[in-house]
């Protein structure tokens, strides 16, 4: 038996986003939902929900960490500030 070559993290990522059969979903929303033992997080379109990712808590805190990673990465290297929705909302409901 072959052992497969092993690969870094990145580079996974990247084949993983070349490959066809996984699903591609774009959001630009969400609705977060949790019970005693795991969460969901329902992507949005437009508002319209377009797909479920039910998770642990482990795997949920994990998850946040990366993303928490990414963008302060990218924050840290433009110099930009990336505003949260809620802060957005906030912006566009406050009286000018």
């Amino acid at each position: 038996m072959e052992t497969p070559q092993k690969q870094t993290p990145k580079q996974s990522a990247m084949d993983l986003l070349k490959n066809t059969e996984i699903p591609n979903v774009y959001t630009n929303g969400f609705v977060a939902n949790t019970t005693h033992s795991d969460a969901a997080i329902i992507l949005l379109t437009n508002g319209k929900p377009v797909q479920v990712l039910n998770m642990s808590y482990t795997t949920l805190k994990s998850l946040a960490k990366i993303l928490n990673s990414i963008v302060v990465k990218f924050e840290e290297k433009t110099g930009m500030d990336i505003m949260t929705m809620d802060v957005i909302k906030e912006k566009f409901n406050t009286p000018t």
